[in-house]
């Protein structure tokens, strides 16, 4: 077994891995400071990161039903709370363009908040960036994430999109 003092490389490490920290601001355990247990995901969150990351593909069969059945990204963050997040759209067509308006990242009340682009634009790959720091975004808290288009299910179209979201849970207040 591995002690402390061991100075192997860690393996395996994932956003739920423990590591220890020592709070020196804290004295309540002793006077040099009170120690804890965190995982990695709580300390890129303290220092201002995301604490989770998730890919998600959106095959062309549900780009299809983009307005009728909006396509889940993240789900319902809980009362109270709502999503920071960074989302890294990447569009590959394939060999038809899609008919349709503005496709995008969307909460609970599916307008065009984070727009990737117009379906008739999209004529080959594309990438687009977002992040919940841009100007006049309006999230609801306590909203599901969704890809939608507010202009109608396309009817022709191939491409599919692969959206990676690096995101953490913050509550109001």
């Amino acid at each position: 077994m591995a002690r402390l003092t061991d100075k192997t490389t860690a393996t395996a490490v994932t956003l739920n891995s423990l590591v220890h920290i020592v709070n020196t601001n804290d004295v309540t355990q002793n006077a040099s400071g009170s120690s804890y247990k965190a995982d990695l995901g709580q300390l890129g969150d303290a220092m201002g990161g995301y604490q989770y990351y998730t890919e998600v593909n959106v095959p062309s069969a549900d780009v299809l039903l983009l307005n009728s059945v909006p396509f889940e990204l993240l789900p319902d963050p809980g009362p109270g709370n709502y999503y920071d997040a960074k989302f890294i759209s990447e569009f590959t067509y394939n060999t038809t363009t899609y008919t349709g308006g503005v496709v995008s990242i969307t909460d609970n009340n599916l307008g065009d908040v984070y727009q990737i682009g117009d379906f008739a634009t999209m004529t080959s790959d594309l990438i687009a960036i977002k992040t919940s720091t841009e100007a006049q975004i309006q999230i609801s808290p306590n909203s599901k994430i969704f890809l939608y288009t507010s202009a109608g299910d396309p009817t022709t179209g191939d491409g599919e999109f692969l959206i990676k979201i690096w995101y953490s849970i913050k509550s109001m207040g």
